[in-house]
């Protein structure tokens, strides 16, 4: 692919989202402020019948129940919708992980979806939360929803025939409370269907770009101005201060060089503590020492029978800092994985 195609798919592509976003904003707008139109349309779903429940920004609030199965729903087309499912139809998981878990969260739910999932992955859409933090801030407790993938599917395909804006598919919880989002980002249209809107948007992104452009365009002149004259009245004090520098700089030199090493950490010491902070049936195959000025720069492959409890340790150890996961996967041996994290280690 020759680089001025490339150019040009990337500014099609570029074009296409943005146009899309502002579509989105439009229609959010003109559902919320338009007049006669509900603030928020919310569609109950249960495997009998569906309730559509409408809000006004006045406090009205209108409940319409129908049969799911019919070829239409009581509401205008083009409406943006808010889905609850049944809590019937969604399973919750809920675990506990430590604190230091919360940076790479994504990583360690799909780790617990791969060992628990009894189906394949590409199943079942997963939304999750933190529910709650234990009174020490050590532990966080997750929520993990699943739902069929075929269901959320089938969803997107009535409202699709219905004509309606999908805006969230959530869980009631309680009575009037939802959680979770298994909704599909909405697509985007194809950038050769501009409507009047569309016309209407370009237009003002496209004045207010070159107002823009001509305002910072000013004020980098005026800067630029009143900063050289500054500049030419402190160039003189400014180079003596500099040669100054340059000598206390180069007289400093060899001090600052055995100051660096006196400082610097060794292996041995890394080595040690290391030993005194992973568990006994944790082991290492792989370890990678890198000693800069005042710390130490640590890359390991550990085999572990519990990835949350090395984490959990290396966390708690006084001189380990920012840890951070790469991978986790099994190890190909009985109840055990096989991880991959980097971490500093600090004298």
């Amino acid at each position: 692919m020759t680089p001025s195609r490339r150019l040009r798919e990337e500014c099609t592509h570029l074009a296409q989202w943005w146009l899309h976003e502002m579509r989105e904003v439009a229609a959010d707008l003109e559902q919320r402020w338009a007049p006669g139109k509900a603030q928020r349309t919310t569609l109950y779903l249960t495997p009998l019948l569906g309730r559509i429940e409408q809000r006004w920004r006045d406090g009205r609030v209108q409940s319409t129940e129908f049969a799911p199965a019919a070829a239409g729903i009581p509401v205008a087309s083009d409406t943006s919708i808010h889905v609850v499912l049944p809590e019937s139809d969604v399973l919750i998981r809920r675990i506990r992980l430590p604190a230091a878990a919360e940076r790479n969260i994504a990583a360690v739910i799909e780790l617990q979806l791969a060992r628990e999932l009894p189906v394949a992955r590409d199943q079942v859409h997963v939304d999750w939360r933190i529910e709650a933090r234990s009174p020490d801030g050590s532990k966080i407790d997750v929520a993990i929803a699943m739902v069929r993938s075929s269901e959320i599917a089938r969803i997107m395909d009535a409202t699709s025939e219905w004509k309606l804006r999908v805006l969230s598919i959530s869980v009631a919880i309680e009575a009037d409370r939802t959680a979770f989002n298994f909704a599909p980002r909405r697509s985007a249209r194809a950038i050769g269907q501009l409507t009047t809107i569309d016309r209407r948007l370009m237009v003002s992104a496209a004045v207010l770009t070159i107002l823009h452009v001509a305002l910072v365009g000013a004020q980098w002149f005026t800067e630029r101005s009143i900063v050289g004259k500054a500049l030419a009245a402190a160039n003189i004090p400014a180079q003596r201060v500099e040669h100054m520098q340059a000598q206390l700089a180069e007289q400093r030199k060899p001090l600052a060089v055995l100051s660096a090493l006196m400082q610097s950490p060794s292996s041995a010491a890394v080595l040690t503590d290391l030993t005194a902070t992973i568990p006994t049936d944790t082991w290492l195959p792989q370890l990678e020492i890198q000693i800069r000025d005042n710390d130490a720069t640590l890359t390991l492959t550990a085999i572990t029978p519990t990835a949350t409890l090395l984490m959990d340790r290396l966390e708690s150890a006084p001189r380990v800092a920012e840890i951070k996961l790469r991978s986790s996967s099994p190890a190909g041996l009985a109840e055990r994985d096989r991880i991959e994290l980097s971490a500093r280690w600090t004298p």
